[in-house]
C-alpha cells in the first residue's frame, strides 16, 4: 500500500475494479470534482453579492424579507440590510472560490491547513444553519399536498444556499481525509478491523435511532389527538378553526386529507428510522412490490435521511432561536407557552430528532457499506 496526494492506493486482492455506467462512476468520485464545484457556487453567489452592492434587485435577505419581517419564519437574519450584508456577502463568496480551489490545486499547499478548515466550516454553518429556516421544512411538506403557493424567491434563495453549504461540507470531507492520509472516498485507513468498525457503527446507529423516533413522535400524537377533536396541549376548536371548520363534537371526517398529512408523515418517519436499526432496513421485505427479497442499497436511506435530518435540524434551531430570543426581549409569554404546549412544546425537539437522523444515517451507511472501490479497503 503507498499514499499518493492524500489518497491510499492499494495493489492488493482485495480492490474491486469500477465497471458501473459513466454518470455513476462521476458521483463515486466526488472528491476529485466536488471542491470545484463548490468553488464555482462560491464565485457565482459571490457575483450575486457584487451585484446587490451596487444597487442590484433581489436582495432576499432581512428587510426584503416580508415574512421573515412579519415573524413568521423564526429566521435569524430579521432586519439585515443590503447595504450592509451584501458586500460581505460579495467578500465571502469571492474568498471562498479561492480557498475552495487551494484544496485541490498543488499551489494550495503553500497554504496553511487551518485556512481551508476553519473557512469551510464558517461557510458550512451560515449555508446550512444561518441562512435557511422553518421555510424549508415547511414548503417539502406543503410539496407533499401539492400546495406550492408559499414558494417565492427568498425560499429558492435558500434552496441555493442549501445545495452550496452540502457542497462546501462535501468539499471539507475529502480536503479533511486527503491531509490525514485516508482514502478520500470512504475515509478508511489500514489496520482497523471491519468487524470493530460494524460493530461500533450498530452501537451508535441504535442510540441515535432511538433518539430520533422518540423526539419524532410527540408531533405526531399531538397533531393525531387534534384530528380526533382531543384538546392535547392546544385547544381544538382553535386547530379546527385554521381550517375554516367549527367543532361541535368529533368531527374528524369532515377535516380535509391534508390534516391526516402531517401525523402520517411523522409515523412513517418513525418507522423508517427503526428500519435503519432492523432486518427490513437491508432487505426489502416479502410484501414490497418488486424488490421483495433483495438487498437494501444503503444509499437509498441514507440520501433520503441526510436530507430530511438537515431540514428538521434547521427548524429545530430556529424554534430555539426564535424562544431564546423572546426571553431576551421579554416578549416570551411564559403563561401561554404552559397553556398551549401542544403548538410549539414538539418543535424543540425537532433539533435533537435531527441530528439523532442525521447521526443513525451515517452510522447505518459504515455498518452496511462494501469495500470500498476506490482503495480496495474492506
Amino acid at each position: 500500500m503507498n499514499t499518493r496526494g492524500g489518497q491510499l492506493s492499494h495493489n492488493t486482492q482485495g480492490y474491486i475494479p469500477d465497471t458501473a455506467d459513466k454518470s455513476l462512476r462521476c458521483w463515486r468520485r466526488w472528491p476529485a470534482w466536488v471542491a470545484y464545484a463548490a468553488a464555482a457556487w462560491s464565485l457565482m453567489y459571490g457575483a450575486l453579492g457584487l451585484f446587490w452592492t451596487l444597487g442590484g434587485a433581489g436582495f432576499p435577505f432581512g428587510v426584503n424579507d416580508a415574512r421573515a419581517m412579519a415573524g413568521e419564519t423564526m429566521s435569524m437574519l430579521v432586519g439585515i440590510t443590503p447595504e450592509v450584508t451584501a458586500p460581505i456577502i460579495a467578500f465571502l463568496g469571492l474568498s471562498g472560490a479561492v480557498v475552495a480551489l487551494a484544496m485541490v490545486q498543488s499551489w494550495g499547499k503553500q497554504v496553511s491547513r487551518s485556512i481551508p478548515v476553519t473557512f469551510g466550516a464558517i461557510m458550512c454553518i451560515i449555508l446550512l444553519f444561518v441562512i435557511p429556516d422553518i421555510r424549508l421544512l415547511q414548503n417539502f411538506a406543503y410539496a407533499l399536498m401539492l400546495y406550492f403557493g408559499l414558494v417565492d424567491w427568498q425560499v429558492w434563495n435558500q434552496v441555493i444556499c442549501l445545495i452550496g453549504g452540502l457542497l462546501w461540507g462535501a468539499s471539507l470531507l475529502a480536503y479533511g481525509r486527503k491531509i490525514n492520509h485516508a482514502c478520500s472516498n470512504c475515509g478508511r485507513k489500514a489496520g482497523i478491523d471491519h468487524s470493530t468498525r460494524v460493530a461500533i457503527a450498530m452501537k451508535w446507529c441504535k442510540r441515535l435511532s432511538w433518539i430520533a423516533i422518540i423526539a419524532a413522535l410527540p408531533y405526531g400524537l399531538t397533531r393525531f389527538a387534534w384530528n380526533f377533536g382531543i384538546s392535547l396541549g392546544y385547544p381544538v376548536k382553535e386547530y379546527f378553526g385554521e381550517f375554516g371548520l367549527s367543532y361541535d363534537g368529533i368531527r374528524y371526517y369532515h377535516l380535509p386529507w391534508q390534516a391526516w398529512v402531517l401525523v402520517a408523515l411523522d409515523f412513517a418517519g418513525a418507522v423508517l428510522m427503526h428500519g435503519l436499526i432492523s432486518r427490513w432496513g437491508e432487505v426489502y421485505p416479502r410484501w414490497f412490490p418488486f424488490k421483495a427479497g433483495k438487498r437494501v442499497h444503503p444509499m437509498t436511506a441514507v440520501i433520503p435521511a441526510l436530507i430530511i435530518s438537515t431540514l428538521i435540524t434547521i427548524a429545530g434551531i430556529g424554534v430555539w432561536f426564535s424562544t431564546i430570543q423572546a426571553i431576551v426581549n421579554g416578549s416570551f409569554d411564559s403563561q401561554d407557552f404552559l397553556a398551549n404546549w401542544g403548538a410549539s412544546g414538539p418543535g424543540f425537539l425537532f433539533i435533537f430528532w435531527g441530528i439523532g437522523l442525521a447521526g443513525a444515517s451515517i452510522a447505518y451507511y459504515y455498518r452496511r457499506r462494501d469495500r470500498c472501490l476506490h482503495c480496495g479497503e474492506f
